[in-house]
């Protein structure tokens, strides 16, 4: 683009938000929508990350920077969240921040699937995605990096929509005890961390492992015990 700056050009798309729908619309419509949502979340990460010059794919510049960014958490977290969660954060960093390694696939992601980027045309009792839209915050990273927006803005931890999500998506489920443990840092790292919302949500909840787990519930595998890390 001009001057070296990358552009996006956007359009104006017709549609509902998928909130409208989630909220408004009937199960099956629900169910529809977020398959549809899956599909679409998936043709993201199947980009040739190799041809985006303005993303930085680096595994373990990716590492850096969430470390980094663990070293500010328990300071601007802390400021929405009630004293008692505040103080776990540091010390769950410290023992859970080595689940995130460079042992990943970059992907392009776009770290904002939320209630609102996902538009819908609703015609004839049919719900039809009609686009993504924000990608202002897509980075390059692991696949599990995407998954905090999805489950827990978008998906607003429901179990059957979080199925029939994944179901779509592609086999994925179960997750793995360690990838469990990978997103629950993620959600205190998340550049649109969820955890303080939660909690006000879930004030009864003291503990903020516990508050994370419950984050992680509807696509958490209860017939048996979490499969070791792959």
């Amino acid at each position: 683009g001009k001057g070296g700056y990358a552009f996006i050009v956007m359009e104006r798309l017709a549609g509902e938000p998928w909130i409208t729908i989630r909220e408004n619309g009937t199960a099956a419509e629900q169910v529809h929508a977020v398959e549809q949502m899956a599909r679409a979340v998936r043709a993201i990460h199947t980009v040739d990350v190799s041809t985006l010059s303005h993303y930085r794919s680096d595994r373990q510049e990716w590492v850096a920077k969430m470390r980094a960014r663990a070293e500010l958490a328990p300071m601007y977290l802390a400021e929405d969240l009630p004293e008692q969660l505040a103080r776990e954060i540091k010390p769950f960093l410290d023992a859970n921040l080595e689940a995130i390694t460079d042992d990943y696939e970059p992907l392009l992601i776009s770290t904002d699937v939320n209630s609102f980027n996902s538009l819908f045309i609703r015609h004839n009792d049919n719900v039809t995605l009609s686009g993504q839209i924000d990608f202002g915050d897509m980075e390059v990273g692991p696949l599990e990096y995407e998954w905090p927006s999805v489950v827990q803005k978008a998906l607003r931890h429901n179990e059957s929509l979080a199925a029939a999500f994944f179901a779509a998506y592609g086999p994925i489920l179960p997750f793995s005890g360690e990838q469990l443990r990978r997103l629950k840092v993620y959600s205190l790292l998340h550049r649109f961390p969820t955890v303080q919302s939660f909690a006000e949500r879930n004030p009864e909840v003291a503990s903020l492992e516990r508050l994370l787990d419950m984050q992680w519930d509807c696509v958490t595998d209860r017939s048996n015990d979490q499969s070791p890390a792959r």
